[in-house]
């Protein structure tokens, strides 16, 4: 039972750091397109680690040619940025949830997008794995069914 209450308010405190995020003045924060992965509070209710993934390279494409500089000082600026936000976004973490303790809060990078990526580009090299988007899968499919088809008009 007491796992239920911790997953509800898991979810709970994600929703809401979701919408405070959306409100957050600083530009390192509200200029990127931040996504809240997960959240995990302590049974006491003394942390919160909030698992966070940024949208990489948005539009900005000299970020490739120097080796990920530009995007390392994003990630960094993002970090700082949410770290100097931590009060406001706990306050108004408390202001919204009726919580007997509001946790502190500990934002971590979740990488897992990009590591699935590069696993899924790596299977693509090796020839195990489809297209990365599953456009090309479905063409493909296409492209067999006309084929049969037109198979059928000829006999």
């Amino acid at each position: 039972m007491a796992r239920f209450r911790i997953d509800q308010i898991n979810e709970q405190v994600l929703q809401t750091l979701a919408d405070i995020l959306r409100t957050v003045k600083d530009p390192r924060v509200s200029g990127l397109f931040v996504s809240l992965t997960g959240a995990d509070v302590a049974k006491d209710f003394s942390v919160a680690k909030i698992y966070y993934s940024v949208l990489e390279g948005h539009g900005k494409s000299g970020a490739e040619n120097n080796g990920n500089t530009e995007n390392d000082k994003i990630e960094n600026d993002l970090k700082e940025g949410l770290k100097s936000a931590g009060g406001y976004i706990r306050r108004e973490l408390a202001s919204r949830l009726n919580l007997r303790v509001t946790p502190k809060l500990a934002f971590i990078k979740d990488d897992s997008a990009k590591k699935a990526l590069n696993i899924a580009g790596i299977l693509k090299d090796i020839g195990l794995g489809g297209s990365l988007d599953g456009d090309n899968e479905n063409n493909n499919n296409n492209e067999n069914i006309d084929k049969n088809e037109n198979d059928k008009n000829i006999n």
